[in-house]
């Protein structure tokens, strides 16, 4: 058999299983990205800082959070943001943390609106609907 040609089979072979493997990487890798999983997750990160952020600025605040959040429910508790889906399974809720100066307090529920407001009324943060 001639060496030339198999080399430049095999070379073939070698480039074609590289390009299967980096679609198929590509594929799965965008499919994580735009999953729910990781907008729970950043959604999450997001309220954490803008809870601790509220919690440094002086008087009273209103902010709203700048995207439609329709379909994820949210319950802070103190210390906690749990976001969540409808019928999402403990393990598919996303917990985060946070730390806020003494003597302050976080709580909240918001069940599928379409706007979400942090309100801080002097000591009181409290995450709801916006009117």
């Amino acid at each position: 058999m001639n060496t030339k040609a198999a080399s430049v089979i095999l070379w073939i072979f070698e480039v074609l299983a590289v390009v299967l493997m980096v679609v198929m990487v590509l594929q799965v890798s965008s499919s994580f990205a735009q999953g729910q999983a990781v907008q729970k997750i950043n959604i999450a990160e997001d309220l954490v800082m803008m809870v601790e952020m509220v919690s440094g600025v002086p008087g009273d605040v209103v902010i709203e959070y700048p995207r439609s959040i329709k379909e994820y429910k949210f319950i802070v508790s103190p210390g906690t943001i749990l976001v969540f889906l409808p019928g999402d399974t403990e393990l598919q809720r996303v917990q985060r943390t946070f730390h806020l100066p003494e003597n302050y307090r976080a709580e909240g529920f918001v069940d599928q609106e379409e706007h979400l407001c942090i309100t801080k009324s002097g000591n009181k943060i409290i995450l709801g609907g916006c009117l």
